[in-house]
């Protein structure tokens, strides 16, 4: 995998990935899948660190280490005149200050690489690099491993009326088997909580894994508010058009992800590892890209993504199956879904149509392809570094705006 550690690395990063996927065959190293890279937008800021700067490096250095990864090739641009972003030297003393972080990054084959501002001569010394290791990733292979080694992970975009009845559901059943076989699971997005709380928490471990989800909640409806915005307004025009007309029936259906039947056991911050067997909660924005990056950081090694209108979205090294809501809108997109939910609104028990997809989960995860990575689909988003000016300056917006409205 080739890694950029900032948004000023992400073209260097797509191109030694493509270059190297043309001269990859893999009649000759048939234990790799692709060559891959990792770009996204986030890390640099001008004469200043991101104001994410401890979430963001601890969802980089998770996906560094996520359990897909077979070498890791670590791409940083130096800092110049009038830039200050994150740094290789940033990702090391995260590692160093991380003991299982940095364990699991000593057991594949690495390296820290940092451009020179020579792109050919760069890009011929990364392939150097890369070609060097095929043999030696080569030589990992597939075992038998029990379903326990499994950590799954839920999201959803582009919902409709019928993601709580359909959709996800049938992803919280298939979550269900996996914990129940001692694998780990779990699903995000704060705001799409806001207004389900009672059902989220009806079945939950203890007090204090409660406080701390609500605690998340109320941390981010604060961040909200500094906006001047509210949970309220989260449903999208989409969503809104597809029958979610308010917060509370979107997180309805979007709290169905937990099965009543599975322990709400752990919340965790973004991009923090999941450590123990049980189902998780990870706070995350709604945006779906934004919130799977942090759930492959936490270790996810599979993707359910539930989907009212058929939204196409794959992780570079991370697959993901894509279950749709309805049967006609299924059809319509056959070649790039995973899942057919709508046989349950048709009269498939949901019993046999959970077999069948933890089934797939199974065949996935012992090398199947799924849709999007049979068709090379993949998008990389992790949580904005949005300009954070406090609820000061809110609380000056309002009250200027109250005097205004006194003088009219």
């Amino acid at each position: 995998m080739i890694f950029g550690v900032t948004s000023t690395s992400a073209g260097f990063c797509r191109k030694l990935a493509d270059q190297a996927r043309l001269s990859f065959d893999p009649r000759m190293f048939p234990n790799i899948d692709s060559v891959t890279s990792v770009a996204h937008t986030e890390g640099n800021r001008v004469d200043e660190l991101p104001n994410t700067y401890a979430r963001l490096v601890r969802c980089l250095c998770g996906m560094m280490v996520n359990p897909n990864v077979g070498a890791l090739l670590i791409v940083d641009v130096p800092s110049g005149a009038g830039t200050q972003g994150i740094s290789n030297a940033n990702i090391i003393q995260f590692f160093d200050s991380n003991p299982e972080h940095k364990r699991r990054l000593a057991s594949i084959p690495h390296q820290f690489f940092s451009l020179t501002g020579d792109f050919l001569a760069d890009l011929q010394s990364g392939m150097e690099i890369v070609t060097d290791w095929l043999p030696i990733v080569n030589q990992f292979y597939r075992v038998k491993c029990p379903i326990s080694e499994l950590k799954v992970v839920l999201q959803c975009g582009g919902s409709d009326a019928f993601s709580g009845i359909s959709g996800n559901p049938l992803a919280a059943w298939v979550a269900k088997k996996v914990v129940q076989h001692g694998g780990q699971a779990g699903m995000a997005e704060t705001g799409e909580l806001i207004g389900a709380e009672d059902y989220y928490l009806s079945n939950c471990k203890d007090i204090a894994t409660a406080q701390v989800f609500l605690e998340m909640v109320q941390r981010y409806k604060s961040e909200l508010g500094w906006h001047g915005v509210s949970a309220e307004g989260n449903p999208s025009d989409g969503n809104k058009l597809r029958g979610l007309y308010n917060i509370c029936l979107k997180s309805l259906g979007a709290a169905v992800k937990r099965n009543p039947q599975t322990c709400l056991d752990y919340c965790i911050e973004y991009g923090e590892l999941m450590m123990r067997p049980g189902y998780y909660f990870m706070d995350s924005p709604g945006n779906d890209l934004e919130s799977i990056a942090g759930q492959v950081a936490s270790g996810a090694n599979m993707i359910f993504f539930i989907t009212g209108n058929g939204s196409i979205t794959n992780f570079p090294f991370v697959p993901t199956l894509k279950i749709v809501t309805t049967s006609a809108r299924f059809d319509m997109l056959r070649a790039d879904m995973d899942v057919d939910a709508g046989q349950y609104l048709l009269g498939k028990p949901m019993e046999v149509l959970g077999r069948e997809t933890l089934q797939l989960c199974i065949d996935v995860g012992s090398g199947r392809r799924c849709a999007g990575e049979t068709f090379g689909h993949s998008q990389v988003s992790i949580w904005r570094d949005y300009q954070q000016t406090g609820i000061t300056s809110v609380w000056n917006f309002s009250f200027e705006t109250c005097c205004v409205c006194r003088h009219m």
